[in-house]
């Protein structure tokens, strides 16, 4: 049921349908399609609860120029993505470090107009736990305390995560960050988390709840495809980090010596040179490169399974649900991962998890459940969507969010 008693901002880093071609043609680097998409998804569902549409406040999440974007300078645009809304994507100065307080700056103006306008109540809601949206948060409650700030806490700050391995420069920002949003967490009244242990990190023991991310409505796969007994389709579609285990996918990939197997990648990030190596030297790995939203659920939905290889032997997987499985699970199609400590129980009968963390066993794993026959493989896929689509859709996902904010 519809409610008439929020106003309600979205402070993201989505990009705008007229943005996409831009984005991607000017991005030199990966784009952060999983996030903008959950991002999209959140928004549908507060939209379908609520009587009047969020407005949105957007802080595009780009590369910085010149290595990673090909704009040093960002326009601010306005948009409307829904009737009535309206929406603006901000501009900025695109330099690494000054990035964030070029945002801050120009998000400000924006957060001011809104707090002043209308006597309905207020809740802003952010995508993100980082120093520039925790301080816009904590701007809005020195302007007006009595407007209720939520954050959706998709990620722990980066420092927590930072090895040796990470750049100098980059450790310095990411603690930097962690220190700014650990000492302003009392301008936040409200917290969605990914995974219940996110709570013990941040020391909160109430106004939280948990949503692990939103089904994605895919077009339905089509049960007469001869694919099933012939080629077999494993398909990657995410972000190229080492930490993932894209590569440990593709050395799994390698020991099933069977011609008529394909694995097929999408994304980019610091493993596509070695992705491109091994797709030269086996004709059975194609590798797509960085594709838009439409083109990467296509490809999922051609599938024979899909499967996120991240593995279960570090700490941080317990703060992280991975929205690619419930992207993949919303496809109808047999889901292959490892069994990971953020992941709940309610989702172990709809996937298939490697005996253990070891490549053999994800190997393993792939080809037991491509062997298996069509019938099998489309019920199994069907029923997988049909929980995700019915527990973890938008609105059902976004009414737990607004049930908190208004506690």
């Amino acid at each position: 049921m519809k409610i008439d008693e929020l106003d309600i901002l979205f402070l993201g880093m989505v990009y705008f349908p007229e943005q996409e071609s831009e984005v991607f043609a000017k991005a030199l680097g990966p784009v952060t399609t999983a996030a903008n998409g959950l991002q999209w998804n959140l928004i549908q569902g507060l939209d379908e609860n609520n009587e009047r549409p969020v407005k949105i406040i957007s802080a595009l999440s780009i590369g910085s120029y010149p290595k990673h974007y090909k704009d040093l300078f960002v326009n601010e645009t306005c948009f409307s993505h829904a009737k009535n809304s309206k929406d603006v994507s901000v501009g900025f100065t695109n330099v690494f470090i000054w990035q964030h307080l070029s945002k801050y700056l120009s998000i400000k103006p924006h957060l001011k107009k809104w707090a002043a306008d209308g006597n309905r109540k207020k809740v802003i809601i952010a995508y993100g736990l980082n120093d520039l949206f925790v301080l816009c948060l904590r701007f809005i409650k020195r302007i007006a305390p009595e407007i209720t700030t939520c954050i959706i806490v998709p990620d722990l700050p980066a420092s927590i995560y930072n090895s040796k391995k990470v750049p100098l420069v980059y450790r310095i920002a990411n603690k930097i960050d962690e220190l700014i949003v650990m000492d302003n967490l009392n301008s936040i009244d409200k917290y969605v988390l990914l995974t219940a242990q996110m709570k013990d990190i941040l020391g909160i023991e109430r106004n939280y709840v948990v949503v692990e991310g939103v089904a994605t409505s895919i077009n339905l796969p089509t049960k007469e495809k001869s694919k099933y007994d012939n080629v077999k389709e494993i398909v990657y579609a995410g972000s190229l980090t080492m930490k993932y285990g894209v590569l440990e996918l593709i050395e799994a990939f390698k020991k099933i010596a069977k011609d008529n197997y394909r694995l097929i990648v999408c994304g980019d990030g610091e493993a596509k040179s070695r992705i491109i190596s091994e797709a030269t030297n086996d004709k059975r790995i194609i590798y797509k490169g960085q594709l838009k939203r439409d083109e990467v659920l296509e490809v999922q939905r051609r599938a024979t399974v899909l499967i996120n290889p991240r593995q279960n032997i570090v700490e941080y997987v317990k703060y992280s649900f991975p929205s690619k499985n419930l992207e993949y699970l919303s496809a109808g199609k047999c889901v292959i991962g490892y069994k990971l400590d953020g992941i709940p129980a309610e989702y172990d009968q709809y996937m298939f998890y490697p005996r253990d963390n070891s490549i053999k066993a994800l190997a393993e794993t792939i080809q037991e459940v491509c062997e298996k026959d069509a019938d099998f493989l489309f019920k199994f896929g069907q029923r997988a969507r049909e929980f995700v689509m019915t527990e973890k859709n938008s609105t059902v996902q976004a009414r737990k969010i607004l049930d908190l904010c208004r506690e």
